[in-house]
């Protein structure tokens, strides 16, 4: 697979307008109708469909999607690790939940570095689920992830803040407007579900066991934009984490789950090997003003 046709996809799926991506991508339109049938050809699925004057994903470039932009992340990181290691410049490589990154992430990257002007530091980052994460930091590809972990693990941890869940719906749903379901009011409907082993499944699998009801699981996922393409599409509700629904504008929300659910969002660390002091100095940075803290 041609690594620069998966950047044209990344960059086509963000404007859903051929003239507009090239133009970015300073090369031809045939040139990125071309790379975008030829992503479409290997793969054996429809990338991108008319909608309008806009060419918007499919729900299998919503897939793709979310797996090409996490390896370019993947690669710019390991370009910049290099870069920074042949410099002597000390990095903090983090991963995280994606909408982790439209203010948390940025905002405590910028106040650390407020109080530590003088130091050559930089960062590099990389979204993706709990597993993903976990998995990076085991095998040393990151030096501190935040996401919220279901079982114990060897790793040194603190709770950073709470993120609540949420009831999602195809839009029109007839429980649209409501702004509080219980497990019995939800058991009446097909679920989409995530798959085992994920924390919003747990949470789920308790909230129905305590109502004494159980859940239609019409399909199960392990990423949220496969979920919430499912539900969008109609073929049920779901329970999602706040602040992960993608394109809010296809679904409806009920904000609040009676009895509440929520989950703890952790930084974890691996506290058996040696590292920089501006580790240690970001990690105690992180402790000293996460919510978690009492």
């Amino acid at each position: 697979m041609n690594l620069q046709h998966i950047e044209y996809f990344v960059e086509l799926s963000h404007t859903h307008n051929y003239v507009i991506s090239a133009e970015h991508l300073h090369i031809t339109q045939p040139s990125l109708t071309y790379a975008i049938s030829q992503l479409e050809q290997e793969l054996g699925v429809k990338l991108f469909e008319k909608r309008g004057r806009n060419n918007v994903l499919t729900q299998y470039g919503k897939i793709f999607l979310f797996y090409a932009e996490a390896t370019l992340r993947t690669l710019d990181t390991g370009i910049h690790a290099v870069k920074d290691r042949a410099q002597g410049a000390v990095t903090i490589r983090l991963g995280f939940f994606s909408y982790l990154g439209n203010s948390y992430i940025p905002k405590l990257i910028k106040s650390f570095r407020e109080e530590h002007p003088d130091d050559t530091i930089n960062f590099t980052f990389e979204t993706g689920n709990t597993r993903m994460l976990l998995e990076g930091l085991e095998d040393g590809r990151f030096d501190f992830i935040f996401c919220s972990p279901t079982h114990k693990n060897e790793f040194a941890s603190t709770v950073v803040s709470k993120q609540g869940l949420v009831m999602a719906l195809p839009k029109g749903h007839e429980l649209a407007g409501k702004k509080r379901i219980t497990a019995k009011q939800a058991s009446r409907y097909p679920f989409i579900s995530y798959t085992v082993g994920t924390y919003t499944r747990k949470a789920m699998n308790g909230w129905f066991e305590d109502a004494g009801v159980t859940p239609d699981i019409r399909f199960e996922a392990l990423e949220t934009p496969v979920v919430e393409g499912f539900i969008s599409s109609g073929f049920g509700i779901g329970l999602m984490p706040r602040d992960e629904v993608l394109d809010s504008m296809e679904i409806d929300l009920i904000p609040e789950t009676s009895p509440r659910l929520e989950r703890d969002i952790k930084m974890l660390w691996n506290d058996h090997i040696s590292r920089p002091q501006l580790h240690d100095d970001f990690r105690r940075y992180v402790e000293r003003n996460s919510k978690g803290n009492h």
